[in-house]
């Protein structure tokens, strides 16, 4: 489920974009992409489903731990999985020029034939 491939793993601005889209993947697919997107908040400290919303944002600590470079791991220390995300996504997420390049660089691959055009729209559609 996780990537085992160093090259996967966040890196920076340089792999924002596809990583943030293969987590959303993920995450959606789980059932936890709400907890990102605050539409499932934390509970109350009263509430009977405090302990299922801290052990959904632990599972997605872990998979950050498991799908970031070492050294991104201690900005994330002591986060929750929506606040480590927003981090994320502030520090890394790609906007002007680098969102260009990017992007040109994955149509060439595609003109290659070294992807899936359907995927390749995907992420098109989501980056923009």
């Amino acid at each position: 489920m996780f990537p085992r491939v160093d090259n996967n793993r966040l890196k920076g601005e340089q792999n924002w974009l596809p990583w943030a889209q293969t987590m959303k993947d993920l995450l959606e697919n789980i059932g936890l992409w709400k907890i990102i997107t605050g539409e499932e908040p934390k509970p109350s400290p009263e509430s009977p489903k405090l302990d299922i919303w801290k052990a959904k944002d632990s599972y997605i600590r872990i998979a950050y731990s498991q799908c970031v470079e070492q050294e991104i791991i201690p900005k994330l220390a002591g986060l929750d999985a929506k606040a480590a995300w927003d981090l994320m996504e502030n520090e890394f997420k790609q906007s002007g020029t680098g969102s260009i390049v990017y992007w040109f660089h994955q149509l060439f691959k595609l003109a290659v034939g070294t992807e899936d055009i359907y995927e390749h729209i995907k992420q098109y559609k989501t980056a923009i």
